[in-house]
């Protein structure tokens, strides 16, 4: 702090204020020292041995100390340290003030008090036996001769060795040590400190309060922080007027009150938060006792609600099996009560038929077919010509429409190829030929007649397709190249087909002429109606007896191979082929017989048979072969090869033949109103859990259900870059040094990588069971090429690795590289369960991209369709169902699944994806989620603080992970309603679901 020096003409002598309680030797010393200075007029001195605390403050206010340089000297006994340290204080106001003299004290002050002042000496009590030699003496001696303060005191001390004295510098006062007294010409003024500066101040503003507090109203108090301000500098706001003196003791008054005032407000709050906190506590037991009621009343109607779906499905078995089971199944779903899952059991493994679809059809011309079915059964295509509005519908089982595709020419005929289910063929009545897919896209068009389409059939292997307009008809690649052309007829052709073998085809015309054609060129012909092939050699056909061409009674079979009549049947229901050499009749008594076409012998198969239809299943085992007898009462039954049966009955009769789709898995009944699709499939085949359980099983951990099965031999990490192959027992066998070591996930190789040096090694078991004897290691390869990353196929036939350069390279087990490719940075590699497919995914910062499949036959990579591209991706495999796989892609919301040419196909709601034994599992946070094996959802459960959701190694449970504990849910009765989703059982609609409650 800069000290701001003003000097000022003294005119009068330096003060010396000496006082003392009483008249001690020390006080006479001093006025015996000074008599000679002050008779000289070097000072004044002013002398007082009366009241101290009533007249020592009153004469500091005296103007002449506001004036002149003085030095206050106290004399006396006294052990106040409180006194003294107030005196202090009050002197610290006064910037005349050389020094301060505390004489003959037992307590000397602390430095901080006395360090206020700008000189502070303290001198204890006498302890020399003469009178005369004190600290008084000495010390004005010293200044009568003119020395400075600094050097009287240092004079006085060392006259009296025994007497302890003290002398206090204030650092803003060490610049006047040296001045004299006696020099009073000029002298410095001591620069106010700011804590004086402040005490005036305030002292100002007291004196304001205080004479504007007569008059103002309310009355004008001092505030909590000048209240202690006043009590701090009390003895230095010394003398105070009655009216100070009552202003403070007013605000003392009024502060004590407020605190009053606060208290019972502070005691009001915590009383009345006390209450609130209780009556809350209250409420939320209430709360919860009330939603623990609302929640039983809840659980309590879902139940009534499920009992009440059980009874009106068991009510309904007999009369609609399928929507009986549906309402069951929805019981289940909504609550699964004891009496709904042992019902839904019933259900399920009875020997019901379950249809998929019934979907009504409009048909003008009953002799005419206006739809078509994909010969996987997933689809149905219809056509509808209403004035002049000509649309074709495809529909799934399910009776959705997926698409409407709207034509401007009538159409005439739809048929869908036999190989590839979404491919379909449309004949128009201006000539023109179509080949669609679902959806719509045109494949090809083609003018091929002039004429309307009269009749359409595609080969068995699809690639020829026959059309008739008029009378002709044209055989032509579907890519559009006639390969024949069929002329000769004189009416118009309704119906052709070609032989079971391709060689030969029949056309039947308006006329009943039958012709067999191989190619263009005419074989033979026959006059009859309702042609189909029974073999590759033999048409059945009705014939012909009358000239106005009225159908007779008899059928025949045609050898065409002789151009001969084979057999003859009179009145004949039906007809249908069997094999080569046998085909089956049902004669007019409705008795099933099966005939061989090269001898007179039968077999009765069973009477009362209405309608009759096999499948012969996949060749050449026929594993999968089913027949179905209709009687003529509506019983159908379904017989399967694993010695089963299923059965329905028929409310609707009579019925078009019926007839299994191509690969089996549907029985189609056709009505004059309807198309039904019946789920053809074995009681036995339809789920192999049968156990029947609780909801859920409520565990505080999966316990021994979750234990992974252990290898003979396991592979650990020991320290540093030690990794050691073990026993069961942990006996260790083998050791390696290595950055990575990967153990073959089937055989006994070990892959390891160093210094970016990769190796592949065999070790011999041959003494697995002796505890202390290692395994002999044989190196088979080693490739010295900065590897970054390897790793085994998932089969392990082979060894991937990518170098520094990110280039791939796939090794076998030899050490041949036979294949290599550029891979993007950061690339992680994933292999097919059959080393078929490799994958690739770049890692990037939120996650990973999967990119590119390449496919190992071919050597060929398929970008992935990233249109759609999704975030956060954490892991990405190939699946494990049989046949072609998918490549799933999982984020922490979605699964995606893409086919092995890049495509997406379908996605999953919930992420980390789970194969069970029929299902997939995935799930996100307070979710899971249950779908078919071909990604159909058919399951969804919404839990509160779910984490994740997984399955046991057996897949017989699913683990729902909570923050602190587990919950294990059976599959069953879940896979039932797995099964009837995944088979496309029929799905009551809302409406027919009100209008089954209604009954």
């Amino acid at each position: 702090m800069q000290v701001v020096q003003i000097y000022m003409k003294q005119t009068y002598s330096p003060i010396i204020f000496l006082t003392s309680a009483t008249e001690t030797s020390a006080f006479l010393a001093a006025d015996v020292a000074l008599s000679t200075p002050q008779r000289t007029g070097t000072c004044e001195l002013i002398m007082t041995s009366e009241n101290i605390f009533s007249e020592v403050f009153q004469r500091l206010d005296e103007k002449e100390f506001s004036e002149r340089l003085f030095i206050f000297h106290w004399i006396g006994d006294s052990n106040d340290s409180t006194f003294i340290e107030q005196l202090i204080r009050r002197l610290s106001t006064m910037p005349n003030l050389a020094c301060f003299i505390l004489e003959d004290i037992l307590i000397p002050p602390s430095a901080t008090i006395a360090h206020l002042l700008p000189i502070t000496i303290a001198v204890s009590k006498n302890q020399d036996k003469e009178d005369d030699n004190i600290f008084s003496s000495h010390f004005y001696e010293q200044l009568a001769q003119n020395n400075s303060i600094k050097e009287a005191y240092n004079y006085a001390s060392r006259k009296l060795p025994n007497t302890p004295s003290t002398m206090f510098v204030n650092p803003s006062a060490e610049h006047t040590l040296d001045f004299t007294l006696i020099e009073t010409q000029k002298i410095e003024e001591i620069p106010k400190t700011p804590e004086q500066e402040k005490i005036k101040h305030f002292k100002k503003i007291i004196g304001q309060k205080a004479h504007f507090s007569v008059f103002s109203k309310p009355e004008l108090l001092l505030s909590k922080e000048e209240i202690k301000l006043f009590e701090e500098y009390k003895f230095e706001l010394a003398p105070l007027s009655d009216i100070e003196k009552q202003l403070y003791s007013h605000s003392i008054k009024k502060q004590n009150q407020k605190r009053r005032q606060q208290r019972y407000l502070y005691r009001t709050i915590f009383f009345l938060t006390f209450f609130l906190v209780l009556a809350g506590l209250g409420f939320w037991a209430q709360y919860r006792e009330h939603k623990r009621q609302a929640e039983a009343h809840k659980t309590q109607t879902h139940q009534q609600q499920a009992n009440f779906l059980t009874y009106l499905g068991d009510n309904m078995q007999k009369e609609n099996a399928t929507k009986a089971i549906r309402l069951v199944e929805k019981a289940v779903r909504e609550y699964p009560t004891h009496l709904a899952q042992g019902s839904l059991y019933s259900h399920f493994y009875s020997s019901n038929l379950y249809y998929s679809a019934q979907i009504p059809i409009k048909n003008d011309n009953q002799d005419k077919m206006n739809y078509a079915v994909s010969s996987d059964g997933q689809w149905l295509a219809y056509f509808e010509n209403e004035k002049g509005k000509n649309a074709i519908f495809i529909s799934s089982l399910q009776g959705d429409v997926i698409k409407k595709i709207e034509k401007e020419a009538k159409i005439e005929q739809v048929i869908f190829s036999n190989n590839i289910p979404y491919r379909l063929v449309v004949g128009f009545s201006n000539g023109k030929v179509e080949i669609l897919d679902v959806y719509g896209k045109s494949l090809l068009e083609m003018q091929a007649h002039n004429d309307t389409i009269s009749g359409l059939s595609f080969s068995k292997d699809d690639t020829k397709i026959i059309s008739a307009a008029d009378t002709m008809a044209l055989i032509w690649t579907t890519t559009g190249e006639v390969l024949d052309t069929i002329s000769g007829n004189r009416n118009k052709i309704l119906k052709m087909k070609f032989s079971p073998n391709h060689n030969n085809l029949f056309t039947e015309a308006n006329d009943s002429v039958i012709a067999v054609w191989e190619g263009s060129d005419l074989i033979s012909t026959f006059e009859g109606t309702k042609a189909k092939w029974l073999s590759d050699n033999y048409l059945v056909l009705k014939q012909i007896k009358n000239l106005d061409k009225t159908d007779s009674s008899k059928w025949v079979v045609w050898d065409i191979s002789i151009n001969k009549i084979k057999k003859e049947f009179q009145n004949s229901k039906q007809i249908l082929p069997q094999d080569s050499t046998s085909f089956w009749v049902i004669d007019e008594k409705n008795t099933l017989r099966r005939y061989y076409f090269e001898s007179d012998s039968t077999t009765l198969w069973q009477k009362n048979v209405a309608y009759f239809s096999m499948y012969k299943g996949v060749y050449p085992n026929n594993t999968n072969q089913k027949s179905v007898i209709i009687s003529q009462n509506g019983l159908v039954t379904m017989r399967f090869a694993d010695g089963s049966e299923a059965t329905t009955k028929l409310e609707n009769l009579p019925i078009k033949a019926p007839y299994f789709t191509q690969d089996g898995n549907y029985l189609v009944i056709q009505t004059a109103s309807t198309i039904t699709f019946w789920r053809a499939v074995s009681p036995q085949k339809r789920f192999t859990d049968k156990l029947q359980g609780e909801k859920w099983i409520n565990e505080n951990a999966a316990g021994d259900k979750i234990k992974k099965q252990k290898r003979d031999v396991q592979l650990i990490y020991y320290s540093g870059n030690i990794y050691r192959l073990t026993d069961q027992n942990e006996h260790v066998k083998a050791e390696f040094a290595a950055d990575k070591v990967i153990l073959h996930p089937f055989q006994d190789y070990i892959l390891t990588i160093k210094n970016a040096i990769i190796s592949l090694d065999k070790f011999d078991k041959t003494n697995l069971t002796e505890k202390d004897k290692p395994f002999k290691i044989t190196n088979l390869f080693i490739k010295k090429a900065e590897y970054a990353s390897i790793g085994f196929s998932e089969k392990g036939s082979f060894v991937w690795a990518v170098t520094k350069a990110s280039e791939l390279q796939l090794i076998d087990l030899q050490g041949k590289v036979f294949y290599r490719q550029k891979v993007k940075p950061n690339t992680e590699i994933i292999t097919s369960f059959d080393d078929k497919y490799v994958a690739f995914a770049q890692k990037i910062k939120v996650g990973l991209k999967p990119y590119s499949i390449l496919h190992l036959d071919t050597k060929q990579n398929y970008e992935l369709d990233t249109r759609l591209e999704r975030s956060n991706i954490s892991s990405f495999f190939f699946s494990q169902n049989q046949g072609q796989p998918y490549l799933l892609s999982a984020s922490g919301a979605w699964t995606d699944f893409w086919d092995m040419k890049g495509r997406r196909m379908k996605a999953l709601k919930g992420g980390n994806p789970i194969y069970g034994k029929e299902m997939i599992l995935t799930s996100s946070y307070g979710n899971f989620y249950i779908a078919t094996l071909d990604a159909n959802r058919v399951y969804h459960k919404r839990i509160e603080n779910l984490q994740k959701a997984t399955l046991t190694p057996d897949k017989s449970y699913i683990v729902l992970h909570f923050k602190d504990s587990v919950q294990v849910w059976k599959t069953s009765p879940f896979g039932i309603i797995q099964w009837l989703e995944e088979n496309k059982i029929y799905q009551l609609s809302t409406q027919e679901q009100k209008q089954l409650l209604l009954r």
